[in-house]
């Protein structure tokens, strides 16, 4: 998808209407987690860092290549995240998808940022949230009037 035709796609996105997480939605949940889950693992055991840290390496695929770069700046210049409340997840979530297949050390796990942009897709904004001492990732699911916690890694 080109960044004019992406960007048009997420500013139909009309945010936070759901009071709650639909089985569609959880669906969703469910295969981010069973997909990030061993991508995580692996970069704590390959590289000795800790859980939040590897996730934040997944979650910046390919960051150094203009294809990353122009889609982010599309994203943040043109995107109308209004409502969204967590915007920089939210496009981090979207460039770190569309750049996955550019990555040399991540592309070859399935994309676990897919089934999050789909979820963004149904009007529901992303966000990560790191345990203090690093050891977990758990993500933000935004909703009508607040906010639920899945425990991701």
């Amino acid at each position: 998808m080109n960044t004019k035709d992406l960007v048009q796609q997420i500013n139909r996105i009309r945010w936070r209407e759901e009071a709650e997480v639909t089985p569609e939605a959880m669906a969703l949940i469910d295969c981010h987690i069973h997909r990030i889950r061993p991508i995580v693992a692996h970069i704590v055991r390959t590289t000795g860092k800790p859980v939040a840290e590897a996730h934040g390496i997944v979650l910046a695929p390919a960051s150094d290549t203009p294809e990353y770069r122009t889609i982010f700046d599309a994203l943040w210049d043109e995107g109308d995240f209004t409502n969204a409340a967590a915007r920089e997840p939210v496009i981090l979530t979207i460039a770190a998808d569309q750049a996955w297949h550019l990555d040399p050390q991540l592309s070859h796990f399935p994309n676990p940022w897919r089934p999050l942009v789909d979820l963004c897709e149904l009007g529901y904004p992303v966000s990560y949230l790191d345990a203090p001492d690093h050891s977990s990732v758990h993500l933000t699911v935004g909703l009508r009037d607040g906010t639920q916690d899945f425990p991701v890694c």
